[in-house]
């Protein structure tokens, strides 16, 4: 700044700023010429070396201010650098940490199966059988077993789940990032470590493995019996590490006492959810081996520690419509359908879920009487059974669903066959039935159960025959009913196979043969039949009270069926079958109160709108019958009799052409053999 104020000074001296001009004036006129010159030259002077003063402190000032430009170019550039340096400091320690966590966090969720270097004899080890070999074995033997256990259960829910995460481990030598991984995984991780030796013994060598610090399991015989050996090693560990899958492994193979052994251990010695899940494994065993009772016992045991575990339900559901008790049935399945969800089940494969989720609702519909909905339910679980153009192919399209052990078995055309005859659309189940030659072949292709083939195409030959005589049943075909009754028993007596759709003939059978014996007018041979049923299932009860009423014992059908709507209450059926029984009896205002609380209970049940009808024909009230008929229509478009009884309705109510056009379609349809001569009264009218 003071050069800058001097550089000022000498600006204003050299324009004559700081001379007083008057002053100048007096004394340039006092002096001579010579002095006057002299002056004016040495002012000349003193101004030129000020211009270059000036000048030169201009060139000063521009150097120092290119200096200063460099320099702060330089602290800036310098700045920057550092910056960089330390950013990328900063993302090496962030990558470092970050890598680090994700090794920590991959370690922490380790949950695969290691096999280690088995420990053998330096000369098996020489001949090439090395330890590292003796473990590739044991890991393929258990990839193969693993491999053969399909299973609702989702993997998550297993204590030790190795998902496909097998595989051998050779420890490395030294300190690596490698070894660091393994010594996380040990500590915070959940993966199963299976190791072992092989050594020479009495017998000729014992093969040991043990899981984790588990002891181990010794298997001894000779060196030719080693792959034998080992195989009987690597069973008792996946036993050991996986029980549920193991007893299903058993039932797989066709091993059932060593399941069922094995099985009943494991529900006493197993704790929690695993005894849960053993009990529901003891149950597909003793169910495929028509130990119903037994069955069902275990059921109620997977459920009595913990009543939201979804997959017992799934059993006491089975259970309760094997024994035909619809209440439970229907409480099962209210279950079911609560704890069943995407979000509440994590223990069953959420594919498994979707399927589980339509049983109930298609069981709901049969107790409450809509079989339509009831068939249309079970096309969502097996859609092509609604398509007959290639059985074969189209049973092979629904086998079971991906990683369960949901399939179609032997017994599921008879459920869906049976909603289409209880629908009254004899039809279509006649359509169904002649899949049979096709589904039977499909049944041996896939071999989805475990019942051995023979077993298998007998069961699914004995479902349709039951299915055929169900439809007897239906169009009043009463001989053939008894006759198809008694080939059944005697496939019964036959077969080894179990009923994967609960044809048990205490329940199916045997009460719908005792029917079809009273509707011969057989009594004595009927209730000698339905004598040996079960006196708390539904259909058992309801039979009851429809024998005594054929035979016009009027009090006694009311006492069987007051005894089954005491035992399922919400179901419309026996109040149905008790206003036929009523309507039998000519009494057509204590039918209609039947009808009416029948409907109330099963608004899209059938049966008791055209019984209704019916009624209120007897009662000369065929204009009102039409409404019960024309709504009874919608629920069971394709029943034959209904078209009848409406056309009469029709007829009587005066309207001619209407009645005919129900008379054509009675007559396409399927009609009792009386049904089929009043049919023909009619025409001829």
């Amino acid at each position: 700044m003071a050069e800058e104020t001097e550089g000022q000074d000498s600006g204003a001296e050299a324009s004559g700023a700081g001379v007083d001009p008057a002053a100048m004036a007096l004394a340039l006129g006092g002096a001579s010429r010579e002095k006057a010159d002299a002056f004016l030259d040495d002012q000349r002077a003193m101004i030129a070396d000020q211009r270059k003063l000036v000048q030169l402190q201009a060139k000063e000032l521009s150097h120092e201010l290119k200096l200063r430009h460099w320099s702060l170019w330089v602290r800036h550039a310098s700045g920057v650098l550092r910056l960089a340096l330390e950013l990328s400091a900063g993302m090496l320690l962030l990558f470092a940490v970050t890598a680090i966590g994700v090794m920590v966090w991959n370690a922490a969720h380790a949950d695969g199966l290691i096999i280690e270097s088995f420990s053998v004899p330096p000369d098996m080890a020489a001949r090439g059988l090395t330890g590292q070999v003796v473990a590739t074995k044991m890991l393929d033997n258990l990839s193969t077993i693993q491999s053969q256990v399909t299973s609702a259960r989702a993997p998550s829910s297993y204590a030790n789940d190795w998902g496909n995460d097998l595989k051998v481990e050779i420890p490395e030598t030294g300190i690596s990032v490698g070894e660091a991984y393994r010594f996380l995984k040990e500590w915070l991780g959940h993966e199963t470590h299976i190791s072992g030796e092989v050594v020479r013994s009495e017998r000729g060598i014992t093969v040991t493995a043990r899981a984790g610090g588990e002891a181990g399991n010794s298997f001894s015989g000779s060196e030719s019996d080693f792959d034998a050996l080992l195989q009987q090693a690597t069973e008792a560990v996946y036993a050991g590490t996986q029980p549920y899958r193991y007893g299903v492994y058993l039932q797989i193979k066709g091993r059932m006492a060593e399941a069922e052994a094995f099985l009943i251990k494991a529900t006493r010695a197993l704790t929690g959810r695993e005894r849960a899940w053993a009990n529901t494994g003891l149950y597909n065993l003793f169910a495929d081996q028509d130990r119903q009772a037994e069955a069902c016992q275990v059921a109620n045991a997977a459920i009595a520690p913990d009543p939201d575990f979804g997959w017992g339900w799934t059993k006491i559901e089975i259970c309760a419509k094997t024994q035909d008790r619809p209440e439970a049935e229907l409480a099962a399945g209210r279950n079911m359908l609560r704890l069943l969800t995407d979000s509440a089940s994590s223990e069953i494969r959420p594919e498994a879920i979707a399927v589980l989720r339509q049983r109930p609702a298609a069981d709901r519909d049969r107790v409450l009487g809509d079989y339509a909905d009831a068939a249309r339910q079970e096309l969502l679980i097996y859609p092509s059974l609604a398509d007959s153009t290639d059985p074969a192919q189209q049973v092979r399209g629904i086998m079971s669903v991906p990683g369960s052990n949901i399939a179609l078995t032997a017994g599921e055309p008879y459920t869906y066959g049976a909603d289409l005859i209880a629908d009254h659309d004899s039809i279509a189940a006649r359509r169904l039935i002649a899949e049979a030659p096709g589904y039977a072949a499909a049944i041996k292709v896939v071999s989805i159960t475990n019942q051995d083939t023979r077993d298998n195409m007998a069961a699914a030959g004995h479902s349709f025959g039951a299915l055929e005589m169900v439809l007897a049943m239906e169009t009043g075909d009463w001989l053939q009913a008894t006759r198809l009754a008694d080939a059944l028993d005697a496939e019964e007596a036959a077969l080894d196979a179990t009923y994967d759709a609960g044809l048990y003939p205490p329940i199916v059978i045997w009460p719908l043969r005792a029917y079809a014996l009273a509707m011969r007018g057989d009594f004595k041979t009927a209730h000698s039949w339905i004598d040996r049923t079960p006196a708390d299932c539904d259909i058992c009860l309801r039979t009851r009270g429809k024998i005594d009423a054929a035979e016009k014992n009027y009090d006694g059908a009311a006492f069987w069926f007051a005894m089954a709507i005491s035992k399922a209450p919400s179901s419309p059926i026996a109040i149905a079958n008790w206003g036929q029984a009523l309507l039998l009896k000519g009494d057509a205002d204590g039918a209609i109160a039947k009808f009416t609380l029948a409907n109330q209970k099963g608004p899209h049940f059938a049966d008791p709108l055209e019984g209704w009808g019916e009624a209120l024909m007897k009662k000369n009230q065929s204009h009102l019958a039409l409404a019960k008929f024309t709504e009874a229509e919608k629920y069971a478009p394709n029943w034959g009799r209904l078209h009848l009884k409406w056309g009469e309705a029709l007829t009587y109510a005066g309207k001619k052409d209407e009645a005919q056009k129900q008379f054509a379609l009675a007559a396409g349809l399927d009609l009792s053999a009386d049904d089929k001569a009043e049919l023909g009264r009619e025409d001829r009218q």
